[in-house]
Parts: structure tokens; sequence; C-alpha cells
């Protein structure tokens, strides 16, 4: 079974979008979140110069400010506190522009390539902050346990190995819901998992597991996709198209 049938198996379409975005089912934290932003939407409706296109922007710059914070934080609780929180507000504001605009009847496919472009990219400049907050002058980071030195790893080299992992990942999905017909999950989940980390500054700590977790993921994916028999009927039909044409 691939990641993404194991991550949506316990998810659900939001009934609310277009057919053609059936693909994307929407886990517990995500619906959390549109329960929380309906009645905000309920709010700022009235309001023409708040659009969903500027939301979609002011979710990507409270992202940008939180990176900011994150940077200057060094373990001051409260301030890591605060990045956490920009983090999920970023997330909150997310799930406004499409409701809004579906309220008003605005929706374009221009908005939502704006609100997948600016989504997909929030993380990049949060994992560059990220490494300027764990790094010593030499670059690197050390895990700690019980007061004991585990590893020391360089903090660039396994930024770039995470940057390329979540990059052929976010590739392979996207190809998935096209031409596997794939699901795909729809998840605040992170969220939550990056402001415990913070809380506790242990972000050195989650900075590994999640490059590890890349790592295996794209490793899973791979394997799965080449040598566990496929149970989508749409996958052996393109599979024998595919013979057709060799």
């Amino acid at each position: 079974m691939s990641l993404q049938k194991i991550f949506t198996k316990f998810s659900r379409t939001n009934k609310a979008k277009p057919e053609e975005y059936s693909f994307l089912k929407e886990d517990f934290t995500a619906r959390f979140m549109q329960k929380i932003s309906k009645p905000i939407v309920r709010f700022i409706y009235p309001y023409g110069f708040i659009t969903p296109n500027r939301i979609t922007w002011f979710s990507y710059f409270l992202m940008i400010l939180s990176s900011i914070i994150l940077i200057i934080a060094e373990d001051n609780v409260i301030l890591l506190f605060l990045v956490g929180f920009g983090c999920w507000l970023s997330a909150l504001t997310d799930a406004l522009d499409g409701q809004l605009a579906r309220m008003r009847g605005t929706s374009s496919k221009k908005g939502s390539w704006l609100d997948t472009a600016l989504d997909e990219g929030k993380g990049y400049p949060f994992f560059i902050a990220m490494g300027i907050h764990i790094q010593d002058s030499s670059g690197n980071f050390t895990l700690t346990l019980l007061g004991n030195n585990l590893i020391t790893l360089n903090v660039w080299f396994t930024m770039s190995i995470m940057i390329i992992c979540i990059s052929w990942l976010s590739f392979m999905a996207w190809f998935g819901n096209w031409i596997l017909k794939e699901p795909r999950i729809v998840s605040n989940g992170n969220i939550y998992i990056v402001w415990f980390f913070l809380i506790f500054n242990l972000l050195d700590w989650f900075f590994f597991l999640f490059t590890i977790g890349t790592i295996l993921a794209l490793i899973w994916t791979l394997f799965e996709k080449t040598f566990i028999t496929p149970a989508n009927p749409i996958e052996s039909s393109n599979e024998s198209d595919s013979q057709m044409f060799e």
C-alpha cells in the first residue's frame, strides 16, 4: 500500500470544493482548521478589499515573518512560541482564501495556482531559518541525548538532502494524482509537531528526524511503485497501454 493511501485512509474529500479536487483528502487536523476558519470567512466576507489572493500572500508573509523571528530567537522560549504560533496562523489563513473565493463565487484557476505555488514554497525559507538557528560557528549541529553528544552533522549538507527528497516526493505526488489517480493528503499535523519541538527547543532533533523521514518516504515510494503489484485497475490499464506502444 502506498504512503498516499495509508495517510488518506482516515481522511475525506472536502465536498465544498469542485470535483476536480476530489483527489485531495483532508485529515482531522485540516478539518479542524476548516471549522475555525468558517466564522472568520463569514466575518470578512462583506469587506471587498480583503480578497482571496491577498489572503494567500498574507499567509505566505506570515511564514516569512516567522522564519525571521526564528533566526533571531536563539533560546528565547517566548520567541520560539511566537514562531510556532506564526506557523499555525499561516496555516489557518491558508484555509481562508479558498473558502472566501467559493463563497463569493470568484474561484479561478489562477487563484488556485497562486495558492498552490505559495503554499509549496512556504517550507523552504522556514527550513533555511531553522538551519541558521541550529548551526554552530562551523555550520554544524550536534544531537544530544541525556547530556551525551550522539552525532555531529553539517547543517547545509543535511538540508540539501532534505530539500532534494521533499522536492522529489512532491513531484512524484503530483504525478501520482494526475497519472495514477492516487489521493493526496491535506494535513496541518506538521504545524503542531513543529510547534512542539519549538517550545522544547528541540529543533535540531526535528531537523534530523524530518530529514530521515523524507529519505525513508522517498525510498518506500520508489520501492512500492517498482516491486509491489498495483491494486488500482487504472495502474494496470496504464501498464497495458504502455506495452501496446513498446
